[in-house]
């Protein structure tokens, strides 16, 4: 998936950990920034992506060189990883604030598993999980399909729009 369908995602993803945990307003627009870049971190072994022009340089160029496409940075040990990162860091983060980061980046592999080409969900160890074994065409696409660009992608942002307006509208998740 391309990165304006990682977003909204991730958006979605934190946007409901927000709710169910009843965090503060104030908190939601930092937790939101932060997740809009957690959730493009997975991407960071592939030199194209928006995760590489985040975070331009070695970082980016050293994970490309250790790891193949949608494996360790799409696994859940990464998740493991980027939730002790945020444990030992803090950054001030509330503990809602940290879990909504993690979902988040846990929602890009998760709509990965749409592609044919799956990802390495349980590296190092399993084969790269797919959707397409088990949903015909056109549930499971190519990355910047129309069916991405066109139905997918409109359809997560409208659940984005909905996780975060909803509890201002009257309806919660």
């Amino acid at each position: 998936m391309l990165y304006p369908t990682h977003l909204a995602a991730g958006l979605v993803a934190s946007s409901i950990v927000l709710q169910i945990s009843h965090a503060p307003p104030q908190e939601w627009p930092g937790v939101l920034l932060l997740s809009g870049i957690a959730c493009a971190i997975p991407d960071l072994d592939h030199h194209n992506s928006m995760a590489s022009k985040m975070f331009p340089g070695p970082v980016s160029n050293i994970i490309c060189k250790i790891f193949s496409k949608r494996t360790a940075m799409h696994s859940l040990a990464a998740a493991l990883v980027l939730h002790g990162a945020l444990e030992f860091l803090g950054f001030g983060l509330s503990e809602t604030a940290r879990l909504a980061v993690v979902v988040a980046f846990l929602s890009h592999p998760l709509i990965d598993c749409f592609n044919p080409e799956g990802v390495q969900l349980f590296w190092p160890i399993g084969p790269k999980i797919s959707l397409c074994h088990c949903l015909p065409w056109p549930f499971t696409f190519r990355t910047g399909s129309r069916i991405e660009t066109f139905i997918f992608r409109p359809a997560i942002w409208c659940l984005a729009a909905w996780a975060l307006m909803g509890e201002r509208l009257g309806f919660r998740i």
